[in-house]
């Protein structure tokens, strides 16, 4: 009876090992092929408890691919040995992963690391205390769009603001959200206030409205319209000839929002 419950209990710490085996197998697998970056640190502290440095305990192959450094050249090293000027340059990174050390709050912020020269999105938490794991992305490419989207963006209103054209823009109900001086001076207003929520419609003779919610149709279906001649009306009711062209503004999934 004793062999008999020794061979048993040899036979369950070798499934249990095995058990093992195969769940740090399994979940060294999925640390090593997520697209996230994963560094997994301990904090250093000063005699007044205040983080001072971090050391590199171990990262994933997206670190190095992420930031360009190498595992061996950070693995057991401090950061400001791993990455020189990191603490001058960014020392609320060394307050806020030590915030999460010691109290296991967790946090998510973007970070331009100017000693990598790279935009970093880090969720950070504390497995433990005065440990912290990080997991990161790259944002590099997606900051370097949105400052290109902003600069196009404030190109088109220099643009807007300064044509000589009256240029307006409605919603799909034909009430105005947006023109520039030139509307303003063409049609007799003093501010944008004035006009801003009324109906285009008000803007054009009576007479030519069933012509203009045609030819608003003919934009929405077609995308665009021509040198369409009109006859417009200031704000006192005067009727003047003008010629318009018009097209349809989409939205990122590619529905009419405005024309």
């Amino acid at each position: 009876d004793h062999l008999l419950s020794l061979i048993r209990e040899i036979a369950e710490r070798r499934q249990a090992e095995q058990a093992l085996r195969e769940s740090e197998f399994k979940y060294r697998s999925l640390f090593e092929n997520i697209p996230d970056g994963f560094a997994y640190c301990k904090i250093l502290l000063d005699e007044n408890n205040r983080p001072t440095d971090f050391v590199y305990l171990e990262v994933n192959d997206a670190f190095e691919r992420l930031t360009g450094m190498r595992r061996e050249n950070v693995v057991g090293k401090k950061a400001t040995e791993a990455i020189p000027g990191i603490k001058e340059s960014h020392p609320e990174l060394f307050d806020i992963y030590g915030r999460v050390a010691l109290t296991g709050k967790e946090t998510e912020f973007d970070i331009y690391l100017r000693p990598l020269e790279i935009w970093l999105s880090i969720s950070v938490y504390s497995p433990k205390k005065r440990y912290f794991i990080a997991v990161f992305e790259n944002i590099t490419e997606r900051k370097r769009a949105e400052k290109a989207l902003r600069s196009s963006e404030e190109k088109l209103r220099n643009v807007f603001r300064s044509s000589p054209d009256a240029i307006t823009v409605t919603n799909l109900e034909g009430n105005i959200t947006e023109c520039n001086q030139a509307t303003l001076e063409m049609h007799g207003f003093s501010s944008r206030k004035e006009l801003i929520g009324k109906s285009a419609f008000d803007l054009i003779a009576p007479k030519e409205h069933q012509v203009a919610l045609e030819n608003i149709k003919k934009t929405l279906k077609e995308g665009f319209i021509k040198n369409v001649q009109y006859t417009l009306l200031t704000k006192d009711g005067t009727e003047f000839p003008a010629e318009l062209s018009a097209s349809v503004i989409r939205n990122s999934s590619g529905k009419a929002v405005s024309l």
